[in-house]
């Protein structure tokens, strides 16, 4: 750990670090410049867009579920590229299986997470479906909905209780 703080230290106290075009005031130079024009291409694409589909009023869902997609891609991206090393291939077969594999467990999981929401959508639509031809009997399910998760969590899931913080 020692070293590690050592060499730190002598990295930022060399000049070469920060002249040329290998510097440190280059290198962000050139980071905010790629950083400012990926935001303006951002907005240029994104703000007419979200401006006709929120004159629309629809596709909302859609839109957001590929916005976050579209967040995960450079994460999912700058993982799988780390850590290439002096292999000729980048990677090992492990390596790569692995990565594979938390890309497309990223996916999946993405895809799982757009289900649920449309489920969401769903069961809200039914209930405001059920609330204006029944008022008064969703002020009775709502609470016995919530007793009966409550009863299946603790009878079925009960390692689930609590407020999932670790106390």
């Amino acid at each position: 750990m020692i070293v590690w703080r050592i060499d730190v230290w002598a990295w930022f106290a060399d000049p070469a670090t920060w002249q040329g075009d290998d510097g440190v005031w280059h290198r962000l130079a050139e980071h905010s410049l790629l950083t400012i024009a990926a935001m303006l291409i951002a907005a240029a694409i994104g703000l007419p867009l979200s401006l006709w589909l929120g004159h629309l009023g629809k596709g909302g869902v859609l839109a957001i579920n590929v916005t976050n997609v579209g967040r995960a891609i450079p994460v999912i991206y700058g993982n799988s590229i780390h850590s290439l090393g002096d292999s000729p291939f980048g990677v090992s077969l492990d390596t790569a299986r692995r990565r594979l594999a938390t890309g497309l467990g990223a996916v999946l999981l993405g895809l799982v997470a757009i289900l649920f929401a449309k489920m969401g959508d769903v069961a809200q639509h039914l209930f405001l479906l059920f609330d204006t031809r029944f008022p008064y009997v969703t002020l009775a399910i709502t609470p016995l909905g919530f007793a009966a998760v409550a009863y299946a969590t603790n009878r079925w899931f009960s390692d689930a209780k609590g407020s999932g913080i670790p106390q």
